[in-house]
């Protein structure tokens, strides 16, 4: 499978960002969203329908231990846009008044390197189960159509 890792960032994004707006929407009527939503639901997206798109155009699945290796530059991509919205994220809260540095000081060091490793984490394993499952999607569709 060819990865379009440019079709992945564009989806990643335009699900991050409406995660934000649903959240903001959300908390207009005091309303929280789930903790963590905004780190498992666009790679969650953006990997199945990448996968869907292979399995329909293909209708065969992945060699076997590809789906792994496949899901290490998506997360890689996933990290760097999920890192360059939290600076976005950051900026926007120090300039409305909130000191970061305080709520950073008082995880400490070691506390944010675990909690951004276990993002990685959770971003490669999603990215990986989720683009198997597209592939399946996928083939079921293009059979289905070719039923028809």
């Amino acid at each position: 499978m060819t990865l379009n890792l440019r079709k992945y960032a564009q989806l990643y994004i335009l699900l991050a960002v409406l995660v934000v707006v649903a959240s903001f929407g959300l908390s207009l009527v005091n309303i929280d969203m789930p903790t963590g939503l905004s780190t498992i639901l666009p790679p969650m997206v953006a990997a199945q329908m990448l996968g869907a798109k292979h399995g329909e155009a293909t209708g065969a699945p992945l060699a076997k231990g590809e789906a792994w290796r496949l899901a290490v530059p998506m997360t890689v991509c996933a990290v760097v846009v999920q890192i360059v919205l939290g600076v976005v994220w950051g900026g926007v809260m120090m300039a409305s008044g909130v000191d970061l540095m305080a709520t950073f000081g008082t995880v400490g060091l070691p506390g944010l390197a675990i909690v951004f490793g276990l993002m990685i984490l959770i971003i490669y394993l999603v990215n990986r189960a989720f683009l198997g499952l597209g592939v399946r999607n996928g083939m079921r569709a293009a059979q289905r159509k070719a039923a028809k």
